[in-house]
């Protein structure tokens, strides 16, 4: 057992790279007193003196840091299309300090290593890639949502959602009875927990999003949004020498944008985009 900077790390042979950043009682600390090599020091925390203590995302820093990097990105189009190029190499350094520190990027970077030693037959590096990866997902709460969920609508109605993944898709399928919106069984959203899919904390309308937020959860915190997709229910058009069944106007499925808000293992927040309406969801416990 190799024990390094207060936890331990279970395997002897572990590479640096293992080594991911935390902050213990508030502190960063950028030097391993182990073997004196760099670590990032922004989105881990620990508060336990124990040999393993439990390593917990400070989601209020990796918000920021977040910020900060769509910020970089952002600057990073603009001198490229000024063709201020000796700027480029500084703001792609800072980028690059900011991924290494945000476990999502970590993940996607092991992501695509596994995916290459797997390619080429190298298995007992890829297992041990696959650790390193399952190490990161159950200290990310967006990978902990799996199981039953509920939620109050605007109309005071309880929805349930039964979430499971597909890879690094998460899946909502609908549970509930309800006299409008989807049927028991269809799936309400959908979500790609992935770099590509994190929202800019700092996008239009995200102090208004937040301040909303605010009023029905206190002390939020930080929070990790995703881009997603939401099924909603729109007429279906019908000619003129058809008629609805009963008075009433048919509808069908349909897909429209959506955001997944994150802010623990116990608390989601989905946001329909395009009806301007969101939903608390907590997670229940199953019999």
């Amino acid at each position: 057992m190799t024990k390094c900077c207060g936890w331990v790390l279970s395997c002897p042979n572990i590479s640096p790279q293992v080594v991911y950043p935390f902050i213990r009682h508030q502190k960063a600390f950028s030097i391993c007193k182990h073997n004196k090599k760099h670590i990032p020091s922004i989105v881990w925390k620990s508060c336990q003196q124990q040999a393993e203590p439990k390593i917990e995302l400070d989601v209020a820093a990796l918000e920021k840091s977040r910020a900060k990097y769509f910020r970089e990105k952002r600057k990073l189009d603009q001198v490229i299309q000024s063709k201020r190029l000796e700027d480029v190499a500084q703001i792609r350094e800072t980028i690059e300090q900011l991924t290494a520190e945000d476990p999502l990027f970590l993940l996607e970077k092991k992501r695509k290593q596994y995916d290459t030693l797997k390619l080429k037959g190298k298995h007992d590096e890829a297992q041990q890639l696959w650790k390193e990866m399952k190490w990161l997902k159950v200290r990310m709460p967006q990978f902990l949502l799996g199981g039953l969920w509920a939620g109050k609508t605007n109309q005071q109605s309880v929805e349930t959602i039964q979430i499971y993944y597909q890879d690094i898709t998460l899946i909502a399928v609908k549970t509930s009875e309800t006299q409008q919106g989807l049927e028991k069984g269809e799936v309400a959203f959908q979500c790609d927990i992935s770099v590509d899919s994190l929202v800019d904390p700092e996008a239009p309308g995200s102090d208004l999003l937040r301040l909303g937020l605010e009023r029905v959860i206190p002390n939020l915190g930080g929070i990790q949004r995703f881009n997603a997709q939401a099924q909603i229910l729109v007429p279906v058009a019908i000619g003129e020498s058809q008629s609805a069944p009963s008075g009433k106007v048919p509808v069908k499925p349909q897909w429209t944008p959506g955001e997944l808000i994150v802010i623990d293992e116990r608390r989601i927040v989905f946001v329909w985009l395009s009806l301007g309406q969101y939903v608390l969801f907590e997670k229940r416990e199953e019999f």
